[in-house]
């Protein structure tokens, strides 16, 4: 079971990812979010010494939680286009679900009026998608053609932007069909000879 001190630390990030998601960075009060949960500052300071280290936290694990899932799609020994398809479905789940995800991205996003060291954002997905269509062309199973990063730039840039758009939009509701509408026009590129099938895009009911 986890110790008393524990639960305090996951309810005070969770909560803090929450807000920094919903109102940004500069807009989040420090007691006030420790008043939403009912906590004291010293359980607070107990734990961090300051906004900008739980902001740290957040993005922090938010970069543990992407370099998991980039390992395993570059371990898939699935095709690779459907390893692609599946690993972009599962990064929309989890900004649909997990205030973690959704905390971090934003604040990854204001990282410049953050003082505190955060990871870089975005290079890892781009040399994650680069390898996996390189070790997919060696393999054959994706076009001979293309070029590996400069299609995972294109990628990342399209996902980071629906994610953003789909979040003020719709509150991510409309997601998946934002990236339905990337497959449709990616796919066939990354495509070999039609002897070889294509995976099929994800539905948007899915």
């Amino acid at each position: 079971m986890q110790s008393q001190a524990a639960v305090t630390k996951e309810r005070l990030v969770v909560a803090f990812a929450v807000a920094f998601a919903e109102r940004g960075y500069l807009a989040v009060n420090l007691n006030e979010v420790l008043g939403e949960l009912g906590l004291t500052k010293g359980a607070f300071y107990f734990h961090f010494r300051s906004k900008d280290d739980v902001a740290r936290e957040i993005v922090q694990r938010q970069y543990d939680l992407w370099e998991s899932t980039q390992q395993a799609a570059l371990a898939s020994q699935a095709a690779t286009l459907d390893t692609l398809v599946d690993t972009v479905r599962s990064v929309c789940r989890v900004y649909q679900t997990d205030p973690i995800a959704r905390g971090g991205g934003r604040l990854s996003s204001e990282r410049s009026i953050i003082q505190a060291e955060l990871p870089r954002p975005f290079v890892g997905w781009i040399d994650a998608f680069s390898e996996l269509l390189a070790n997919g062309q060696a393999r054959g199973d994706v076009a001979a053609g293309i070029d590996p990063r400069q299609h995972a730039n294109l990628l990342v840039a399209f996902l980071y932007g629906a994610l953003m758009v789909s979040g003020e939009l719709s509150r991510r509701q409309d997601l998946m069909a934002r990236i339905d509408a990337l497959w449709e026009v990616l796919l066939p590129a990354l495509t070999p000879p039609a002897s070889v099938p294509r995976p099929a895009a994800p539905t948007a009911s899915s």
